[in-house]
């Protein structure tokens, strides 16, 4: 972790027009620790910014993080009412190895721990809390995608590259070989989602087709943040929020949900309530499906990493040894 005199030092060899830190009349940094990126191999150092009686948080990734299309995108969720730290500035420059670092900035948001919270409330206020928090999330992945303007192709196009390096790249062990055997099997799910003609925009009966040639989508792919994990919501003032929203892309809003097992760990009634407010006492017929191959995709992912043998084997419990398609956690 980088200490304040090192910023210190980054400030005064700024371009005065670019500098953040004049920008936002820092007085003071305060390093928060590590982020992880959406490139797998990098994380981020963060910050608290401080002026005065205002508060910033203040990320650095590396100039190959996708920053452009990150910005975009925060212009597009900006305006959405729903609790999230919100987008304010961006810019690069040269630290004192003369490589290029990109800074991105957003509100502070005050608030306890989410893991912390929980310990304090009861179980019905736990899940009222997640149906709130769902709520939210189905605010922002139903603003509307202009795929043109993104230059996204469909899902299926976009996601095959993933299932191939997944498939024929990572390690098999005996920690990850159920939701190996589960993700390979299963391989054609996200073509059986996305190839129906329902997922497709049309005008008169034909479709419709962007300048590259790909069937433009119509409210498929949502806005998602990428990120939802425990140790990335807070709770302030009685809502969940997402502290850090770096990690932004445009996906399948059901991907989103990813790290919903992992919750599950920590809230059964917390992850319940998510999906109760994110649909609505409605839920769609392909969710659970599409949460059990995500959830595979993680744990392939990440047991060479962040997921110990323990917590995977407990995932594979809540899907009772993984023959489950709902998960026993949500069953009523």
């Amino acid at each position: 972790m980088k200490d304040y005199n090192y910023y210190k030092t980054i400030a005064e060899i700024c371009d005065e027009a670019n500098d953040v830190y004049k920008k936002f009349k820092v007085e003071e940094i305060i390093p928060l620790g590590k982020i992880k990126l959406n490139k797998e191999s990098e994380e981020g150092d963060s910050f608290l910014l401080k002026s005065g009686e205002s508060k910033y948080l203040m990320v650095e990734t590396s100039t190959d993080f996708y920053w452009v299309g990150a910005r975009l995108m925060f212009y597009e969720i900006n305006g959405i009412n729903s609790s999230f730290a919100k987008y304010l500035h961006d810019y690069d420059q040269n630290d004192h190895n003369g490589k290029r670092r990109r800074l991105f900035v957003f509100s502070y948001i005050e608030g306890e721990p989410l893991k912390d919270y929980l310990a304090k409330i009861n179980k019905e206020e736990t899940y009222m809390l997640g149906k709130s928090f769902g709520n939210d999330l189905r605010k922002v992945h139903l603003k509307e995608v202009d795929v043109l303007n993104f230059h996204i192709p469909h899902w299926y196009g976009k996601y095959k590259f993933i299932q191939k390096d997944i498939i024929n790249e990572f390690n098999i062990n005996e920690i990850n070989d159920k939701a190996y055997a589960y993700y390979k099997d299963n391989e054609g799910i996200i073509y059986e989602r996305y190839s129906t003609s329902e997922y497709y925009q049309k005008i008169d009966g034909e479709y419709v087709y962007d300048e590259n040639g790909n069937i433009v989508i119509e409210k498929v792919l949502s806005f998602i943040f990428g990120d939802i994990r425990v140790d990335n919501l807070i709770v302030s003032e009685g809502n969940v929020c997402i502290r850090c929203p770096i990690n932004i892309a445009i996906s399948d809003p059901f991907y989103d949900f990813k790290y919903l097992s992992l919750i599950a760990l920590e809230s059964e009634k917390f992850a319940r309530g998510i999906i109760d407010g994110y649909f609505e006492g409605k839920v769609s017929r392909d969710f659970f499906k599409m949460l059990k191959y995500y959830t595979s995709e993680l744990i392939i992912k990440e047991s060479e990493k962040t997921l110990d043998s323990k917590v995977v084997e407990n995932i594979y419990s809540s899907y009772e040894d993984y023959n489950l398609e709902i998960p026993k956690w949500y069953k009523k």
